[in-house]
């Protein structure tokens, strides 16, 4: 889990995994044993925002690799069984092998889910 203020780069460091499990670069110093597909479920961002952070990407080769969802209009709606169905049916298409939630909502923790 990454974790932060908004603008420290958590979602440029997601885009940075997966651009390193399409390309085999390594990813803050790690190696990537071998190339994986990502799937960014994007909570956040809108389509202007991710365009300028993939400008700098050869989007050819990221196309095999890497996914992402458009921001939900009513956020991630979890409770909402067309919201899994969707979510579900996408993961099953692209068949990732990480599947990033950017941001994930803090208002979903509970105490209890953090203890």
């Amino acid at each position: 889990m990454v974790g932060g203020a908004p603008g420290v780069g958590k979602s440029r460091g997601a885009v940075a995994l997966a651009e390193a499990g399409a390309t085999g670069y390594e990813w803050f110093g790690l190696k990537i044993p071998s190339k994986f597909k990502t799937l960014i479920v994007q909570n956040e961002n809108g389509r202007f925002r991710l365009q300028q952070e993939f400008s700098e990407f050869d989007c050819n080769l990221l196309d095999q690799y890497v996914r992402i969802t458009p921001p939900p209009p009513y956020g991630l709606c979890f409770d909402n069984l067309d919201f899994r169905l969707q979510l579900e049916e996408q993961i099953q298409e692209f068949d990732p092998a990480i599947v990033i939630i950017d941001p994930w909502p803090f208002h979903h923790f509970t105490r209890r889910s953090l203890v």
